[in-house]
């Protein structure tokens, strides 16, 4: 039974591509910064979030087009590549969160979990879902379900910088 709000990397065997090729992520993360979409939704009340779409989710589709996507994959090619070569993942994009940034508590209708890659931990930037919190660190991956309720907050003195992805969840019973 899963008694934590995270999910251990252990369940997610191919993420470890991820930190092998992790410095070529990060510079396209970078590279890609003066190119990102301020989310302007209800989670937010503020324009310290932003994002580089690369493959969106269902759930937002309407929200995020696939052309804009195409145009920023053409800036992530790399990550994409990557991305491309792990079927589990369902959507993903570079997420970037200001000092003193705050996504408010919210959750989500479809079956996912969430895995973060953190590119740049902000200094002092966590996750909270359903009451347990775990902070950013650069290189560690966070996995949790993104139905569960969660928000996220940078109280450190630079951009928290993630690669967002959704995956199937494996710990999901049917």
């Amino acid at each position: 039974m899963q008694t934590s709000a995270f999910h251990s990397a252990s369940l997610y065997p191919e993420l470890n591509t991820l930190t092998c090729q992790f410095d070529q992520i990060c510079a396209e993360a970078f590279s890609a910064y003066n190119n990102l979409t301020q989310v302007n939704d209800s989670r937010i009340h503020s324009t310290a979030w932003q994002v580089l779409p690369l493959c969106v989710e269902p759930e937002d589709d309407g929200v995020m087009s696939e052309s804009l996507c195409q145009k920023n994959r053409l800036q992530a090619v790399q990550t994409c590549a990557i991305m491309q070569g792990l079927p589990a993942i369902k959507a993903y994009a570079f997420s970037l969160l200001q000092p003193d940034g705050h996504i408010l508590p919210h959750s989500h209708d479809n079956a996912f979990v969430t895995a973060m890659l953190c590119l740049q931990d902000g200094g002092n930037a966590f996750i909270r879902v359903n009451g347990e919190v775990q902070y950013f660190r650069t290189g560690e991956l966070i996995i949790f379900d993104y139905s569960q309720l969660h928000e996220v907050q940078n109280n450190g003195f630079k951009d928290r910088i993630v690669l967002l992805m959704l995956l199937e969840n494996r710990l999901q019973t049917s």
